[in-house]
């Protein structure tokens, strides 16, 4: 099963499939990051480290159904 949740340097991407609908919105944002079937996944092998936090909260809003949360630790 591919992740619904990545971690790495600090941020956090989580998807909540309780309320993901699967319509791809948030992979027009980060088609490298997203998977979609009739759910969003997260990609493991994408570089999370090194992506922007901005870019990430972009996705997130994209979301219809606010299934995306993105977190950072400072």
């Amino acid at each position: 099963m591919k992740p619904t949740e990545l971690t790495a340097d600090g941020k956090t991407i989580s998807i909540n499939h309780d309320r993901c609908s699967g319509t791809g919105m948030c992979r027009e944002t980060i088609p490298e990051l997203f998977e979609v079937d009739s759910y969003a996944w997260l990609n493991p092998e994408f570089d999370l480290a090194n992506s922007s936090v901005e870019k990430l909260e972009e996705a997130a809003e994209m979301c219809p159904w606010f299934a995306i949360t993105v977190t950072t630790t400072s």
